[in-house]
């Protein structure tokens, strides 16, 4: 069960291997981690009881800068899931020319189970445990699942605890702004959801509403020709008053829609007209238009869905 995420991650590389100049000496480097860092923690809990926990840090490349990657709390948390979370930063930052490597780290918990004093003192524990493998020049933390600002500021407090420097910040992102984060760095996932939301609704909009001009159109018989003129026209109606939804690009969204109904109802005085030859072309074309339209934007989600997802 635990290598089924790695074969995948591993199998994405290899596609993209295969259809790139890379030479045969990079496909090796890249398709193993440079420092796979396992280790067993004791940890002296809030109830005086000792506890040992498993964390990794896997380092996977460095070529293009220090390695960059979160540290993630879960009970699933295992080998080969971070060794494949690492190569996937590696490639990440390649793909948008950032100059750091990738790394992932965690540790086998639950956070749920602790309390805020338990999990502190496990924070500390594993980051004195990885103190000789981090550093601002080296290898920079991040959150992740399970892990959010707070433990962020206890690891670069006992990083600077450690090594008798209390300025060092950036050997941590992901803080609270008190303690040198970004501001807007906790909503940032969340506003790429939204904007993935506006271009989805805008890029569709026109394939979405056409398709469905042209489905009410032969989904009715002739005899029912009104029906279906009132039917097409109450799509568009309705497909109108969505621009109420806020967060979209209203302008786009319009555009798409008014070319989405006119589709739509050319479809429907195709359907009329049995041999007016004036109405077949146009309303060929834009029925081929609506399906192409309509394949590309499922390409495009089915991209951005699979590239955030892993």
């Amino acid at each position: 069960m635990n290598n089924k995420f790695l074969n995948l991650v591993q199998k994405q590389l290899s596609n993209g291997f295969n259809n790139s100049s890379i030479s045969l000496n990079m496909k090796q480097i890249l398709n193993h981690p440079k420092n796979e860092i396992i280790f067993n923690f004791p940890v002296k809990l809030s109830n005086n009881s000792l506890k040992i926990f498993k964390g990794y840090r896997i380092q996977h490349n460095d070529i293009l800068g220090p390695f960059k990657g979160g540290i993630r709390f879960h009970e699933d948390v295992h080998l080969d899931e971070v060794k494949a979370l690492a190569s996937l930063m590696s490639i990440k930052c390649a793909l948008q020319d950032l100059p750091f490597g990738g790394a992932k780290g965690g540790i086998k918990l639950n956070p749920k189970d602790y309390s805020q004093k338990d999990l502190e003192l496990i924070t500390r524990g594993y980051t004195r445990a990885i103190n000789n493998y981090i550093g601002p020049d080296y290898d920079i933390p991040a959150p992740d699942v399970g892990t959010n600002s707070q433990i962020m500021d206890w690891m670069m407090d006992e990083y600077n605890i450690i090594n008798n420097n209390t300025h060092i910040k950036h050997i941590i992102t992901g803080k609270s702004p008190q303690c040198g984060g970004s501001l807007g760095r906790k909503e940032a996932t969340g506003r790429g959801s939204s904007a993935f939301e506006n271009h989805w609704s805008v890029g569709c909009s026109t394939a979405l509403a056409g398709l469905v001009g042209m489905l009410l159109v032969y989904s009715i018989k002739e005899r029912h020709a009104a029906l279906r003129r009132m039917l097409v026209k109450w799509v568009f109606l309705i497909a109108l008053l969505s621009l109420l939804i806020p967060g979209i690009d209203h302008a786009g969204h319009l555009g798409g829609l008014i070319v989405g109904g006119i589709c739509g109802l050319t479809m429907e005085d195709y359907a009329t007209s049995k041999t007016s030859l004036r109405w077949r072309i146009p309303a060929a074309l834009t029925g081929l238009a609506m399906v192409a339209s309509l394949a590309m934007a499922i390409y495009n989600f089915g991209k951005i869905y699979w590239s955030w997802t892993f």
